[in-house]
């Protein structure tokens, strides 16, 4: 998702420093698992060249960093709260993010030109949504900044869950020779092997980009929850988050975190809650994978595909 900020072309002047917003860009690569944002800043003519550099790029700097805050406020974290909403009922997350774009790091080197004698620097930054990348492994993250595990899930979220001690039943399977739903698509991997991960593909449902998802199905005789942040371990959660995402086949290829056999599935729809909905013949299948202790979801090997 590419979001342009065209804010105003001088925010602030102070001390012969400009910050300057000239269509910076930021951008949240959900694949990558990071937020990255530009920004521009100046000082006049008269200073120094040696000291006016100086003072731009800590001009633009500041400038990458409030359009940074700008894209984490919309990032959503269920599909009825943004960070946006976060920030204003709890005072230590604005704290905790706060600290986190004070801490974001700086990509590549400051690119400097001049213009009527006078430097005008762009600074590009980048915060971490999960500590997937490496380089996020010892920095403040957005997954754990919010407390996503102790976070309670949305009301339309159903309380019954496809990995409980009792399972719940799910609707009998149809006969073999049964004809099949229209866009059914079978689960794609390799069953003389232990499943190590969970894909789910959109298959061309929209859904809105979220950090806690939910999979559902339909059971017997409500629906029950395949997948959700309440499944995965806490420590889990505080350090990868509770999903991935996948632009395309190749990224789900390359992805180590899923292990090397990943058993895909298609969605059957994506509700008006936004929770993803796949068909109870496939999310049997998928209980069945997690017998004998092999508990990939609880280690949120978890992605979804969303093209």
């Amino acid at each position: 998702m590419l979001k342009h900020l065209l804010l105003a072309l001088i925010i602030s002047v102070t001390s012969s420093v400009m910050v300057v917003y000239a269509q910076p860009q930021a951008d949240i690569n959900w694949a990558n698992g990071y937020i990255i944002a530009s920004g521009q800043g100046t000082a006049s003519a008269s200073e120094a060249r040696g000291k006016a550099r100086i003072k731009a790029t800590t001009a633009a700097k500041v400038a990458a960093q409030r359009n940074l805050l700008e894209v984490i406020k919309g990032v959503r974290i269920t599909s009825q709260t943004t960070v946006q909403d976060a920030m204003l009922v709890e005072d230590i997350i604005r704290t905790r993010i706060d600290g986190m774009l004070k801490g974001a790091h700086m990509v590549g080197e400051p690119f400097v030109e001049m213009v009527d004698g006078a430097p005008v620097v762009t600074v590009t930054m980048k915060v971490c949504l999960n500590g997937t990348p490496k380089e996020c492994s010892d920095r403040p993250t957005l997954t754990s900044v919010l407390d996503l595990d102790a976070r309670p899930l949305p009301s339309y979220v159903p309380k019954v869950t496809l990995v409980a001690a009792e399972p719940p039943p799910l609707p009998p399977a149809p006969p073999a020779d049964a004809p099949k739903p229209r866009g059914w698509v079978p689960p794609v991997y390799d069953s003389s092997k232990p499943v190590t991960g969970l894909v789910v593909h959109l298959g061309g449902h929209y859904f809105e980009r979220e950090l806690l998802p939910v999979v559902i199905t339909q059971g017997q005789p409500d629906q029950i929850t395949v997948y959700s942040v309440k499944v995965v371990k806490p420590s889990v959660v505080r350090t990868y988050g509770a999903v991935r995402y996948a632009d395309n086949v190749d990224s789900i290829r390359s992805s180590q975190p899923l292990g090397p056999n990943p058993m895909t599935v298609t969605a059957e729809a994506v509700t008006k809650d936004n929770m993803i909905l796949i068909r109870s013949g496939d999310a049997k299948l998928i209980r069945e994978t997690l017998a004998h202790g092999n508990d990939y979801l609880g280690d949120a090997k978890f992605m979804i595909l969303v093209r």
